[in-house]
């Protein structure tokens, strides 16, 4: 009876073994020529190449189905990124100047844009309806008004509730306000007077966490919706409109965060990180400025060669900022650029510090912030801190 016994030992200690010289090995989990062998390409989704298919589709249906301006072609959320929008497409032999109006329940919230077209195809942005309503939208070509029933799905079950506490649409300026989502669990949302929303952006990754700003032309611009680095830093720029439609996608292999701003020469001033952030050990502590019409990065500010990126911030010893893969020393929300003296102006939350600096040279100017932890190797920014003057004041701290 012994003998089986120690058969069956020993067949279960080689099973053993063996076994776990497999586990050890990693080969059932680390790819290999059989398990890869069968796998297709990772597909490449260009936003631009996606849109513009879309809107040979849409060309086409028109053409196919010849629809005019008194039998037109509704497409609800042509894009599959705002659901209070919409096309309106037909086909024209003449120039007009098109004025579409979205109705509300009083003048405050009602929405008016005008466009005008050329002879051909016309394809018209219906911004601003309201969610889970069959809105009433008139369209007007000079000639003759059309009236159309546009009906909407209702937000989504995670959107952000948002409580009216008090209205006063006639004590208010004329237009929606923008909301741009903190983190990608939330939604960026156009508000009217009323708290109703009337715009949003569904694809949560785009938009989130940096500023999101008007152009001259009348598009945004604003993150993509590829991370570098959870939870905000973003790898490209988008230029888009209401609908959803990208223009362009400008990429930054630095990232941005936080902040962007138009200058008066119509580039943009773009809160971001060294290129290599993982190699110099930091992040949130550069800014660019971009080319929008060629995408270039023209001018780096890297604040670890400005500032001081060793100085330990006071009372700011958070594990999440000590221990971080790349050290979040300054954590850079906002830069903006002062014309009439020529100077970058940054704020570090962290530091607490804001910070002016010249645009050309990049010599300090001055640093607003408390006047504590200035020492050893932070020593020579003592000069350029400011002086309060009186007692009555505070510092940030923060």
């Amino acid at each position: 009876m012994k003998k089986p016994l120690r058969k069956i030992a020993f067949v279960l200690i080689v099973f053993g073994l063996i076994g776990g010289s497999i586990y050890a090995s990693g080969i059932l989990v680390k790819p290999n020529f059989l398990t890869t062998k069968s796998l297709d390409e990772v597909p490449v989704y260009d936003i631009l190449s996606f849109q513009a298919q879309r809107e040979q589709e849409i060309l086409a249906e028109v053409r196919l189905e010849q629809y005019s301006f008194s039998d037109p072609y509704v497409i609800i959320d042509p894009y599959e990124m705002n659901p209070l929008s919409a096309l309106v497409a037909f086909e024209v032999d003449s120039a007009a100047e098109y004025v579409i109006t979205v109705l509300a329940n009083h003048a405050y919230a009602q929405l008016t844009t005008r466009v005008f077209y050329d002879p051909g195809i016309v394809a018209l942005p219906i911004i601003g309806l309201f969610p889970d309503t069959v809105n009433t939208v008139l369209i007007d070509n000079g000639q003759s008004i059309i009236t159309l029933s546009i009906e909407t799905e209702p937000l989504p079950l995670d959107f952000q509730k948002i409580d009216v506490i008090e209205s006063k649409p006639e004590q208010m300026q004329e237009g929606f306000t923008l909301f741009v989502a903190c983190f990608d669990h939330s939604y960026t949302a156009l508000v009217d007077q009323d708290g109703a929303i009337r715009a949003y952006f569904s694809n949560t990754d785009m938009a989130h966490g940096t500023s999101v700003i008007s152009l001259p032309n009348g598009h945004l611009l604003g993150t993509g919706d590829e991370l570098k680095q959870v939870p905000y830093n973003m790898t490209s720029l988008w230029e888009f409109d209401w609908l959803g439609r990208v223009y362009q996608e400008i990429e930054l292999p630095n990232g941005a965060h936080h902040d962007l701003s138009l200058l008066p020469d119509g580039k943009v001033l773009v809160v971001s990180n060294h290129e290599r952030m993982f190699e110099t050990g930091t992040r949130e502590d550069v800014a660019l400025i971009v080319d929008l019409q060629t995408g270039d990065i023209l001018t780096t500010y890297d604040f670890r060669t400005i500032l001081d990126e060793t100085r330990a911030p006071f009372n700011n010893f958070h594990p999440n900022i000590l221990n971080a893969l790349n050290i979040d020393w300054m954590h850079m929300n906002g830069a903006v650029y002062d014309p009439q003296n020529d100077w970058l102006i940054v704020s570090s939350p962290i530091q607490s510090q804001v910070v002016a600096i010249d645009a050309k040279t990049k010599e300090i100017q001055w640093i607003l912030g408390p006047h504590e932890g200035y020492e050893g190797s932070s020593a020579f920014l003592k000069s350029y801190l400011l002086t309060p003057i009186g007692e009555d004041f505070q510092w940030q701290w923060a």
